[in-house]
């Protein structure tokens, strides 16, 4: 993904991008808010599928397979004052179809983002 000036962003590319893979898929994003934040918005994410938390992994049974996700917290970014966490989240999907996993991404996106202006 590239900003306007033509420079690389420092995103990972875009949930659309892993459209034509296999069963088995990785959609890496890094996403501001602290952990406790995106915990508290995990139940409504995954839209009622029972889930087990171990350390930073998430498991998830959906579709017939199972989705994990892995969170890191990244330093916080500093523009002027002010401070934004940044946690990096990674969607592991095993024996999950195309359909269901981007049906899954759709919900998870809409659930964890945040208004704002």
């Amino acid at each position: 993904m590239r900003w306007l000036s033509g420079r690389r962003s420092r995103a990972v590319e875009p949930a659309s991008y892993t459209q034509a893979v296999s069963k088995d898929a990785v959609v890496c994003r890094e996403m501001g808010c602290t952990r406790a934040e995106f915990l508290s918005w995990l139940p409504d994410a995954v839209r009622g599928s029972k889930f087990r938390i171990q350390d930073n992994r998430i498991h998830i049974g959906y579709g017939g397979g199972e989705v994990l996700i892995e969170i890191d917290e990244r330093p916080e970014r500093r523009i002027g004052r002010l401070v934004l966490p940044v946690l990096l989240v990674c969607t592991r999907f095993s024996g999950v179809d195309e359909g269901a996993r981007e049906e899954f991404l759709r919900h998870f996106d809409l659930a964890t983002r945040r208004g704002g202006g």
